[in-house]
């Protein structure tokens, strides 16, 4: 089996075990207040173990285990978000999966995401294809119209931290990942993520960079897995799309002011 399949087949024996804690496991929450549940920690242990074993040397970067240790061998990085989405998880509602990008020398190299509750398999491969479950994604088309119909996914607290303007619809899927393989398909126009980790955009990045797409700041500056790895720091926000999407001013994105703030309330 080639490397990717290897992955995939992980993915999915993760997803297993996740659709059985499903509904059934309490959480906590972290130094950084964000939610963890002890599915979390099993599945990274678990993703740790088979994924290592794949590339013997190999660096672990997990969002429960922290930047893993470097070392002059580890040419290979796996960064892995076990359960991307736990807040959905947490809240039961069905969209939220398991995210494993596998770097070479800091650059997206393969990926694998799968999302349980819905049985979609994301993925990208040696050969430079990316997939949605069998079906070959093709390059994402240069049409720059954002119609009524469009959508841009969108974090779910965006609308207390930044104004939005879009001539089409705003969406709250409920994963960072789901949202950046939705952009890879060509269903949503673009992914707004705020303030996020390696682990939340590798898997999706990687994906979407098969496909034509990449992640940018706000300006419109192209942002790098490899910047992120070697920074050790979140970034944010971003924006994940096409750059001629980008380039046409229809989507613009701010942070809201004290007075927009305000007249927002009344």
């Amino acid at each position: 089996m080639s490397l990717s399949g290897d992955m995939n087949s992980i993915v999915r024996e993760a997803g297993e075990i996740l659709r059985i804690r499903f509904r059934t496991i309490g959480h906590r929450r972290k130094a950084d207040h964000s939610l963890v549940t002890d599915a979390d920690v099993e599945i990274e242990t678990m993703l740790r173990t088979r994924l290592t074993e794949l590339i013997p040397k190999s660096r672990f970067i997990g969002e429960e285990s922290g930047w893993g240790i470097e070392s002059s061998d580890s040419e290979c990085t796996w960064v892995v978000d076990p359960i991307d989405g736990t807040s959905s998880f947490v809240a039961g509602l069905p969209i939220w999966g398991t995210s494993v990008a596998l770097l070479r020398d800091g650059n997206p190299y393969v990926a694998s995401l799968y999302f349980p509750i819905l049985d979609e398999l994301y993925y990208a491969n040696e050969e430079g294809a990316a997939f949605a479950n069998d079906t070959r994604l093709g390059h994402l088309t240069l049409s720059t119209d954002a119609g009524g119909d469009d959508y841009v996914c969108v974090t779910s607290n965006m609308h207390k931290r930044y104004e939005l303007a879009f001539d089409g619809k705003a969406r709250c899927l409920g994963s960072t990942a789901y949202h950046i393989a939705k952009v890879a398909c060509g269903s949503a126009w673009g992914a707004f993520a705020g303030y996020s980790q390696l682990w939340d955009l590798a898997g999706g990045i990687t994906l979407l960079e098969r496909v034509g797409g990449a992640l940018f700041d706000t300006s419109g500056t192209r942002i790098e897995l490899k910047e992120m790895l070697d920074s050790k720091r979140r970034i944010g926000p971003q924006l994940a799309c096409t750059k001629d999407r980008l380039s046409t001013g229809r989507l613009t994105i701010s942070a809201r002011t004290e007075t927009s703030i305000g007249r927002s309330t009344q």
